[in-house]
């Protein structure tokens, strides 16, 4: 494995562990995400229709995918 390889791997690495320490939370699948803004009264049921704003990007901060664009 080459030296530019492993440096990546640890500057990912280093990413995502930051990002847990500003807030956001990780799935056990490896998945990040930040709950903005909680939402308020009943949980939705799994016949539940729902309403989602994301906000998707690259740890370098490009913008891949929103529902806002």
């Amino acid at each position: 494995i080459s030296k530019q390889l492993l440096a990546r791997a640890q500057e990912s690495a280093d990413f995502l562990s930051a990002n847990l320490k500003k807030g956001f939370k990780a799935t056990s699948s490896g998945l990040q995400y930040k709950v903005v803004r909680e939402g308020s009264g009943l949980s939705p049921k799994e016949t539940s229709r729902i309403r989602l704003k994301y906000t998707s990007s690259l740890s370098d901060g490009t913008q891949v995918e929103s529902t806002s664009v």
